[in-house]
């Protein structure tokens, strides 16, 4: 028997046919043409020295030594996997983590905690739009993403919700309602705002706000989030935000106040890609995640999510 002949690809291949015993089905699934997935098992044949399946007409079926030696070969690649594995856990200490918010600041009371608790992992944090989290491509660069739930419509990730809470209007510290509880969305509305640009996702939900109360907002402005930051300190104007935010220190000294009178709430979430339900790293920081923010009051008690085991 020619050993190196025997290579890992010819392995997988003659195991998938061994369980279907069908060539055509087997070569479709497995991205080949039949000829070529034939003569790769008549090779296969002649390097073990005899037959692996019985032949009648166009069926095929495994036979007694085919069985046998399908035994050994399930034996191999299981222990191939496990290597895989562990190989796997190894390079896993050393790999980047790439983490896609729609907010910047996300993850300022997460990101210190990551980075202590996993040493010799580099953790890569990105801002993205409303049309990157649509494109599967763009999302597929990431490990984990921190977004509201309706943001990712791919059937390839599940997700944990973090946070669902009402709007609540910032102000700078010195405005004329920093004192204010609590104000209308009516109110609200002829306020002179600050709106993030179109293309944020927290922007398509303000815009949702407003249009549901039939509301035509007064926008002065429209930005980034470090622009809404120093507009607000120089007393510009007011803006629409989470309360989350406050935590995030995102708008450093302003007051917040909430906002009444509003049926849409916003459900913050993290998303981690169903390719990934067996990446312990991943794994473990998605739920240290969870953990932390599990720690924070919501302004609803519907927070039922998908968790990781």
């Amino acid at each position: 028997m020619e050993l190196h002949d025997l290579n890992i690809r010819k392995l997988i291949y003659f195991r998938e046919l061994a369980r279907t015993e069908h060539l055509t089905n087997t070569a479709t699934k497995l991205h080949i043409a039949p000829p070529a997935l034939k003569a790769m098992m008549n090779r296969l044949e002649q390097v073990t020295g005899g037959p692996l399946f019985d032949r009648k007409g166009r069926n095929i079926a495994l036979n007694a030594r085919g069985r046998e030696f399908l035994r050994h070969v399930d034996i191999i690649l299981n222990e191939i996997k496990i290597l895989e594995s562990y190989l796997s856990l190894e390079n896993d200490k050393y790999r980047k983590i790439r983490i896609g918010a729609s907010n910047p600041n996300a993850c300022n009371t997460v990101m210190p905690l990551l980075i202590r608790e996993f040493p010799n992992n580099f953790f890569e944090y990105s801002v993205l739009r409303i049309e990157q989290f649509e494109d599967e491509e763009e999302i597929e660069k990431y490990d984990l993403l921190f977004a509201a739930e309706d943001d990712i419509y791919s059937s390839k990730w599940n997700y944990c919700k973090l946070l669902c809470q009402q709007p609540c209007l910032v102000v700078p510290e010195n405005h004329f309602l920093a004192g204010q509880k609590a104000i209308s969305i009516s109110n609200v509305a002829t306020l002179p705002l600050i709106f993030l640009s179109k293309g944020y996702s927290f922007r398509r939900f303000v815009d949702t706000l407003f249009s549901s109360e039939g509301l035509t907002p007064n926008i002065i402005a429209e930005c980034d989030y470090n622009v809404i930051s120093v507009l607000l300190h120089e007393n510009i104007g007011v803006t629409v935000s989470n309360p989350s935010s406050e935590e995030w220190q995102q708008y450093s000294g302003a007051k917040y106040i909430h906002i009444f009178g509003v049926n849409c709430k916003r459900i913050f979430c993290i998303f981690w890609k169903k390719s990934n339900e067996q990446d312990l790293t991943v794994q473990k920081i998605a739920n240290l995640i969870i953990s932390i923010y599990g720690s924070y009051e919501s302004s609803d008690d519907d927070l039922d999510g998908e968790d990781l085991d």
